[in-house]
């Protein structure tokens, strides 16, 4: 990717918006690196962005580290790791009643996974060294891209919903944000969000992104 355009912005809506039967989150990946600011929990200076980052329980999605200063002359850095499932996923589903939602697979999953590469990059000093964490920068399991606005209840035939499905998204949202999202700083988001971020850039000039991996600490193509 090279950069939020109306072209390369088409050609990501166009992934988003796929309904031939496939999953796209594979094709829809590299147009994050163009927005790998949004994916952080602090505004600040990019220090790497990096996809299928490798780990013993498998290929963190997207990993982007960020530096911002915190006293005169000090800065942290923290990498935000996050785990992406497909546009054409859905996030809830009725949980065996017709007025709670639960998450869908697909959503348990990528918590799961997004908890263990968390964990596990913070074991690893070779790891922090690369994202430019030195002594006191941690990784942090930043959040799950998944669905869209028109996916976020599945339907069930054998718990038909006696309430709106969007009042009940709302409800269970908020409920999850409350007691889990919310303490660890985890971020739900959809890929109708991304594709809001994505649009805004583009009258911007975007980071030149090489391969799967920006860096903008040593301009090293595809490290």
């Amino acid at each position: 990717m090279t950069g939020a355009t109306p072209e390369s912005y088409e050609d990501f809506e166009k992934l988003v918006y796929n309904e031939d039967g496939a999953r796209t989150e594979k094709q829809c990946q590299p147009y994050l690196l163009d927005i790998s600011e949004t994916l952080c929990h602090e505004t600040g200076e990019i220090v790497r962005a990096k996809r299928e980052e490798t780990s013993r329980f498998g290929f963190a999605d997207l990993v982007v580290s960020s530096r911002i200063e915190t006293t005169d002359g000090l800065y942290r850095t923290t990498a935000y790791v996050w785990e992406v499932k497909a546009p054409q996923c859905f996030l809830y589903e009725p949980d065996d009643h017709s007025v709670r939602l639960r998450p869908t697979i697909d959503l348990v999953k990528a918590e799961n996974q997004l908890l263990h590469y968390a964990w596990e990059f913070n074991e690893s000093r070779s790891m922090k060294d690369f994202y430019g964490l030195g002594l006191y920068g941690k990784f942090v399991p930043a959040g799950v891209l998944i669905g869209r606005r028109d996916r976020l209840v599945k339907p069930r035939r054998e718990f038909p919903l006696e309430e709106d499905p969007g009042a009940l998204f709302e409800a269970t949202q908020n409920i999850r944000d409350h007691y889990l999202y919310g303490p660890a700083r985890i971020h739900i988001r959809t890929w109708d969000w991304a594709l809001g971020v994505y649009r805004k850039k583009m009258a911007r000039s975007g980071s030149i992104v090489t391969g799967d991996t920006l860096d903008r600490s040593k301009l090293e193509p595809g490290a």
